[in-house]
């Protein structure tokens, strides 16, 4: 089930771009536009995103649901959760297709691929299936609980380091790897915030270390770590 969802996670992520801008008819909401790229295609929406995962899992006869919400500057947001073998997970599509200046269709990122309550619950994501109205705050229902953490993608891909040396040569593998294939993403995750500070001091070394060691004419690197899930995620920039 975990490889499938991260199928179906890769194709809505490689195949649309995030964008606010409503078309005549609001198709960049819908299932619709997350599988048609014809000409004069907009940019999807979050709502489009979700809704599109939850009609692969339908299809796949994997249980899932759309939930809504809001962002920490309290712009509306919508994500999913799904069922891996009898626990629930977060899944947000949105969040890992990167906005990026000049629009690059081969990146993506893992950040909320199977990820816990824990890690995004009034951290990155706020006011779950909550309405304010005149009268109050109405609460559409409470997904269930995602407590589990082993079907993460970094977790399960063997991702996740518990010392420094250990780190640092996974996240120069990855920078090396990403480079290799023009890709932009190279991410990891640590177990502690002893890592993770020790990885982020030598940003700086990284950058000057992969445009020496990298391939495909490197400019730097861009820092864009998550520090709540403890991903240390480092994006190539290419001249």
């Amino acid at each position: 089930t975990a490889e499938k969802l991260k199928v179906f996670h890769d194709y809505i992520v490689l195949n649309n771009n995030f964008g606010l801008k409503d078309n005549e008819a609001g198709y960049n909401s819908t299932i619709y536009s997350a599988f048609y790229h014809g000409e004069g295609s907009d940019d999807l929406q979050c709502a489009g995103y979700a809704k599109a995962m939850q009609y692969l899992c339908d299809q796949a006869g994997i249980e899932s649901m759309v939930v809504t919400g809001a962002n920490k500057d309290g712009a509306t947001h919508a994500w999913n959760v799904v069922n891996v073998d009898g626990a629930w997970y977060n899944l947000d599509t949105t969040w890992d297709d990167p906005i990026l200046k000049t629009v690059d269709p081969a990146n993506i990122r893992y950040n909320y691929l199977l990820v816990s309550d824990s890690w995004t619950r009034e951290i990155s994501h706020f006011k779950i299936n909550q309405l304010k109205l005149s009268t109050g705050t109405v609460t559409y229902f409470d997904p269930p609980a995602c407590t589990e953490t082993k079907e993460n993608y970094f977790v399960r891909n063997n991702k996740v380091y518990s010392d420094t040396a250990a780190a640092e040569k996974a996240i120069k593998d990855a920078l090396l790897e990403a480079s290799k294939n023009k890709a932009h993403t190279a991410q990891i995750m640590v177990s502690s915030k002893d890592v993770y500070d020790a990885l982020q001091d030598k940003v700086l070394d990284y950058n000057t270390w992969i445009k020496e060691n990298g391939s495909n004419n490197i400019k730097g690197i861009a820092n864009n770590s998550n520090a709540a899930m403890m991903i240390v995620e480092l994006d190539i920039i290419y001249n």
